[in-house]
């Protein structure tokens, strides 16, 4: 057998018994090759994620405020109604 054919056996029967430790050895050994961050990185994220959405939503509120009273103002009470009847 030749040097290159000895290789691919190697390989498959290193891949078989990769299979026999099933899904969850496969999963640990992926868990296991994770670069995972820093805490304090990931809580300065996750900070700076939070702090986006809640300016985002004072500043998606006010609009909506802003508008909401040019709307009153503009319609002054009409419904729908009284544009089509």
């Amino acid at each position: 057998m030749t040097e290159l054919g000895m290789e691919i056996k190697k390989a498959m029967k290193e891949k078989e018994e990769q299979k026999e430790g099933g899904l969850l050895g496969g999963v640990a050994e992926e868990i296991r090759e994770i670069e995972w961050p820093a805490f304090n990185k990931v809580l300065g994220t996750t900070g700076v994620v939070l702090g986006v959405i809640a300016g985002s939503s004072v500043v998606l509120l006010t609009v909506n405020a802003v508008l909401a009273e040019i709307s009153d103002r503009v319609f002054a009470g009409r419904g729908v109604q009284d544009f089509f009847g």
